[in-house]
Parts: C-alpha cells; structure tokens; sequence
C-alpha cells in the first residue's frame, strides 16, 4: 500500500477516535455531576428536613472528614492538582490508571460532603486515566497515548466548564511557546528552567533540585521531518505510519483536539437539556456605561490583592498543620470540622459554588457588607483548607464564587452596576489565582454574556501587572515540589506492590 494511503487512513482513524473519545468523556462528566448532584440533594436537602438540628453541618463534614481522611491513608494524595496533572501528561504521556478506583472515591467524598473545593482536578485525573487506558487497550491507538491523554483532559474541562475554548486554553497555554506552531523546534522549550514553568506559571520560578522536583529530559527525534513537508506531501520518510506525532502536522492535529473538545461539550450539553439539573448561573447582559468602563482598573486591582489571600492562608494553614501532617485520618477530621462549624454561620462557604451563583444573585440585596465580605474571607480560606487536610479537589470554583460575592459587597459601597462590578472582580481574584489570562477570561463565558468579554479581559490583563510577592512564590514552589515528591512515592509504592503480585 503506498504511504500516503496508509497515511491518510491512519489519520481518518485518529479523527474518529478522538471524536468518539470527545463523546465518550462527554457523557461521563456528566454522569459524575449528576450523581454528585444526586448525592449531595440527598445529604444537604432531605437529610436536614428530616433532622431538625442547627449543628448538622458540623456533624455531617466530621463523618465526611473520617472518610476522607481513610481515603487519603490508603489511596494517597489523589485526586492531584490540575496544573501537576497537566504537567504529567506532557512529562509522562500519560495519566496512571492503576488506582483508578480509589482516585475515584476519593474524588467523590469531599464533593457530597460539602467540602469547599471543585470536580475539575478529579474529573481530568479520572478521565485522563481512562483516556490513557482506552490508548493502551485498542491496538490502533496504542501509540499515540499521549495525544489521546491530551485530547481526554482538554474534552473534560470543556464539558465540565461548559465551554471547549476554555478546555483548550487550560490544556495548553501554560507552555511558553505557540501550541499552534508548525515548527517544532519554536516548540521546543530551550532548557529545563522553561519546562518547569508549565507548573508554576509565569510568576513562578523553577524549583531546584534540592526540593526533590525531577526535571525532564527533552530528546529530539532526528528521524522525523519538518510537517510542512507533511503538509505539502513531499517525499519523506517515516518511521511509523501509525504515530499521529509523525503522520499530522502539529496545526491539523490541534484542530482535531479543538474539534474533540466542541464533541465533548455538545454530548454534555444535550445530556444536560434532556435530564435538566441545577447546573451554572448565567447573568444576562446589563448595559454598563462610564462609570462601569471607569471602574475597570480600581475593581481589577482590589480584587487581585484580595487573591493574594489564596496564598497568604495557604502559608499560614501548612504551617499550622505540619505538625500532623502525617497523621491523614485526625488531619482531615478537623478539617471538616472546622468547614462544618464555619458552614453553620456562613452557609455559602461550603461547596464549591458553582451553583450557588444563582442563590447568591437572589440573596445579596439582604445580606449585610460584613456577612459577605466575610463570606468572601472564610470561603477563600475554607478552600484552602479543604485541599490542605486532605479534602483534595480543584479551586477554581470556589475562587470564582467568592470573587463574584465580593463583586456584590463592593456594588453596596459605590454606584456600580452590580452585575458588572462582581464579574469584574471574579475574573480579576480568578486570574490572580490562575495567572492564565486567555483561560481565565474563557471560563467566564459560560456564566456571561459576550458582551462582557473586553472589560473582563481589560481585567485579567490589569492583573497581570499586580506583583507577585517572592514569598508567594517560594510557598507554591514548595507544595508543588512536595505534591511531586508525594506523587513519586505513590507511583514507586504501587511498582512495588505490582512486582510483589508478579
């Protein structure tokens, strides 16, 4: 058969696979949600209205603390964070399914039981594993693990974020270099200090060797050539018509990422309209005028120092836990029993808030400027401590929730469209916590209309120019540094209990 036949055949089949993955993972996310959603009317809903008793969420987050806390024990630190999950399909190809299982229960646990934390990280750990199992089980997709990985992660935060550009953009725009570059060595990160940089991004600098951070080895394959002789069909040789690295040219294969994103989002979108749930609140356009477009840069401002309270909280929590650090079951205990007796008081800290947008723009006219500036204090910091005593789970949620209640607080205090004013400083605390601009801005189009799309990128742009202390830095470097050692320990633990069976 001639090459290119054999070419194009392949590249028909990576096309249909990635689709049907697209809408395999579609499908999946929203089964997740929806017996979340479930799970959490039965405990949160019908629970309290056959009990009567002030004090529930206390008891309630205690019992989901022990459970947590055995989880953490003997399954470990899973569900990751979701930038270390992003980076480990670009190091490794791959996302480990071994522990799938418990990944699984230990990503469910701390969303039923209230904890202040969001699915997403679970969610790309979950179906990023099952995305490298499906490559590793199908013949004809077995060597191109890595770009199935990459298509399940971007497909899961399109269909979780309700949006396929956001997907995308998390994916890929933390690598420093154009993703859409048909030059593969513009590509090419020039040293090991840039690759570090996926993970802690652009206000962050590289950990050394002495925090225990594996640093990758990037090797060329001399024996492929440019993809514009791909393109242009010239006379080539290739290893292996069956690897998509080789066969694709890297712009075509992007759009068929992109195109996997939009399935994904469009199965979790149908499934959605034909069994409705709760799902994300979306404003409708208000008209805004000069004293909106003047308020911009003063909101942007204030509402990235308040992000810095995302790291300040980490600092103080880390230390106060360390120690017991170790001791998972007691450590996760009293985390949810300080996210239960803090719940009772401020309701709107537990959860991770993604549907708690609508009830909060019902309710904020009746609430005071201390309760939700409050609120916006404690859920920043609940938050944190949830992920912190083993309650593992993403933070992009309640980040956004407590940016738009202190959007509301503000909007009591001066003559401001209050729609406007608390999407401006959600995207703002948002990007302050992201520090991916172009990400930050996409994910917000799902509880928006687009007409907010410039003063909301005039916002995580403004953001971008508010210092980052060097203290924050050198804590994030640390955990993330600890959260790779822990990771490494738990893999090197599993070879060993995998040669032990054999």
């Amino acid at each position: 058969m001639n090459i290119f036949d054999v070419k194009t055949k392949n590249r028909l089949t990576f096309l249909i696979y990635a689709l049907l993955l697209g809408a395999f993972i579609g499908a999946v996310t929203w089964l997740f949600l929806w017996v979340m959603n479930f799970c959490l009317e039965l405990i949160w809903t019908d629970l309290p209205e056959k009990i009567d008793f002030l004090y529930l969420p206390v008891i309630v987050c205690t019992i989901g603390g022990v459970l947590v806390g055995l989880c953490k024990k003997y399954f470990g630190n899973v569900p990751g964070v979701l930038s270390i999950e992003l980076q480990e399909i670009q190091k490794t190809k791959r996302v480990e399914y071994k522990n799938l299982p418990g990944i699984t229960i230990s990503a469910f646990l701390p969303l039923i039981f209230g904890g202040s934390i969001g699915p997403e990280a679970a969610l790309v750990s979950i179906l990023g594993g099952l995305s490298t199992w499906i490559a590793d089980h199908i013949k004809t997709t077995a060597k191109n693990v890595k770009a199935y990985t990459e298509i399940g992660a971007a497909a899961t935060l399109s269909a979780m974020f309700g949006s396929p550009f956001f997907g995308f953009a998390e994916t890929f725009e933390s690598k420093k270099k154009s993703f859409f570059s048909l030059n593969e060595e513009q590509n090419k990160p020039e040293d090991d200090d840039e690759i570090l940089g996926i993970v802690t991004g652009p206000h962050t600098n590289t950990i050394n060797e002495e925090q225990n951070v594996e640093k990758y080895n990037i090797k060329n394959n001399s024996n492929i050539k440019s993809n514009s002789n791909i393109e242009n069909n010239d006379s080539i040789e290739i290893d292996d018509e069956n690897d998509i690295d080789q066969i694709l040219p890297k712009r075509t294969k992007s759009l068929i990422y992109f195109a996997s994103a939009i399935v994904a989002f469009g199965v979790f979108a149908i499934l959605s309209h034909i069994f409705p749930e709760s799902g994300m609140y979306r404003y409708e356009y208000v008209p805004f005028g000069l004293n909106e477009w003047l308020a911009i840069v003063p909101l942007a401002i204030i509402s990235g120092l308040f992000g810095y309270l995302y790291y300040i909280f980490g600092i103080i929590i880390r230390k106060g836990i360390s120690p017991i650090k170790e001791k998972k079951v007691l450590l996760a205990t009293i985390g949810g029993f300080i996210l239960g007796l803090v719940g009772v008081f401020l309701p709107y800290t537990l959860f991770s808030g993604e549907t708690q947008i609508a009830q909060i723009a019902a309710e904020w006219t009746t609430m005071s400027v201390i309760v939700l500036f409050l609120t916006v204090i404690l859920k920043v910091f609940v938050s944190r401590l949830c992920f912190l005593t083993g309650w593992r789970g993403g933070h992009i949620f309640p980040i956004i929730f407590s940016g738009i209640v202190l959007g509301y607080a503000i909007s009591k205090l001066i003559p401001i469209d209050p729609t406007f004013c608390a999407l401006i400083c959600s995207v703002a605390m948002t990007q302050m916590v992201l520090r991916k601009p172009v990400a930050t801005v996409l994910v917000y189009l799902i509880i928006c209309p687009v007409e907010y799309l410039i003063p909301l990128s005039i916002a995580a742009v403004v953001c971008c120019f508010i210092p980052f202390p060097k203290i924050f830095e050198r804590a994030e470097e640390e955990e993330i540094a600890e959260e790779l050692e822990n990771k490494k320990r738990m893999i090197e633990n599993e070879n060993r209990k995998t040669a032990v069976e054999n």
